[in-house]
């Protein structure tokens, strides 16, 4: 056929992934979920690859299927969806940087995302991928956040700092987010962070 991307629907622990029914799709304005950020359930026209010299980004820990699969697609103006969960993902290794986010790991998310951001600018898809890298650089924030051990309000401040005032005026996101959000911009997060881990101790101290 016509395409250069095909993809199916995914089951994994939180269910199925995808969209309604098969068809085709453009990828404009499709913001960005599991059955992208991932490289695997797809079958790629092996020319696009070869011909673009796309590769996965070296020495990146976590966020390089991403990478790989958004830089694909930025030579495909569109794919076709199968609606069958053909393809089912275990998250079974608890020592996979999946499931070990260390702040080492979201700096190198950070910075793949960072180069692919660079790599659609210089292909002049930003337009195209707007939506895709607003989702991509909030999750990477949020990580700093909520699945690190300790809170990171700097880290996230610093991180893609182009979005922080945008966050607090975007309708998309919770109200308690943007609240939140609000504490970490003011800093006023950063003078409760030491109330809320003294919190977290007593309550741990309690569960046992």
């Amino acid at each position: 056929g016509g395409y250069d991307m095909i993809l199916c629907k995914i089951q994994d622990t939180l269910g199925l992934q995808g969209f309604a029914s098969d068809s085709s799709y453009s990828f404009d304005g499709i913001k960005y979920g599991l059955c992208f950020q991932s490289a695997w359930g797809k079958l790629y026209r092996h020319s696009v690859i070869t011909s673009h010299k796309l590769r996965f980004p070296i020495g990146s820990r976590l966020g390089e299927d991403t990478f790989f699969t958004f830089s694909f697609l930025v030579h495909a103006p569109g794919f076709f969806y199968l609606n069958k969960p053909l393809y089912h993902y275990f998250n079974s290794n608890q020592s996979s940087a999946v499931n070990n986010k260390s702040y080492d790991t979201i700096c190198s998310a950070r910075d793949t995302f960072t180069k692919l951001e660079s790599y659609i600018q210089q292909n002049a898809q930003i337009e195209r991928f707007r939506k895709t890298l607003f989702g991509l650089k909030l999750w990477v924030k949020n990580l700093f956040i909520d699945e690190v051990k300790e809170p990171n309000p700097g880290e996230w401040r610093k991180t893609f700092p182009e979005l922080n005032k945008k966050l607090l005026t975007n309708k998309a996101v919770s109200l308690k987010r943007r609240i939140l959000y609000l504490l970490i911009i003011t800093h006023f997060y950063d003078i409760l962070l030491p109330v809320l881990h003294l919190k977290k101790q007593k309550k741990g101290k309690l569960a046992k």
